[in-house]
């Protein structure tokens, strides 16, 4: 499958099996301009776009490594809150930060321990 109707495809479905539990609950309060704006931005950057360039990494890579990255979610959030929103880092983020990024480095890293030890 292309990125490009991965990405369609899970839009769809996404939006077929969401919708009917939010539907009801749904309310335009004050749309301004501001808002669309945002909305597009959402919608369209931070959803289709990441998730289309997404796809193409995982058709480059593979999933098993392209999955791996997905760890960096929560470490991304929480420095760009920090940096952005001039949220702290406490000592469980940088904790949940070294774990993550040692994990990262212990995976892809072993596949060339173990081939050399098998050589």
């Amino acid at each position: 499958m292309t990125p490009l109707a991965a990405t369609l495809w899970s839009g769809i479905f996404g939006l077929a099996f969401m919708l009917p539990f939010n539907i009801q609950q749904f309310t335009l309060v004050d749309a301004t301009p501001a808002f669309w704006a945002a909305m597009i931005y959402i919608g369209v950057g931070a959803t289709v776009v990441a998730s289309f360039l997404w796809n193409i990494g995982v058709k480059r890579i593979g999933g098993t490594h392209a999955g791996i990255f997905l760890n960096l979610n929560p470490v991304f959030t929480a420095l760009l809150a920090y940096l952005l929103l001039d949220e702290r880092m406490n000592a469980p983020q940088w904790i949940g930060t070294t774990v993550v990024i040692g994990g990262m480095l212990l995976f892809s890293t072993t596949p060339k321990r173990r081939s050399r030890l098998s050589a």
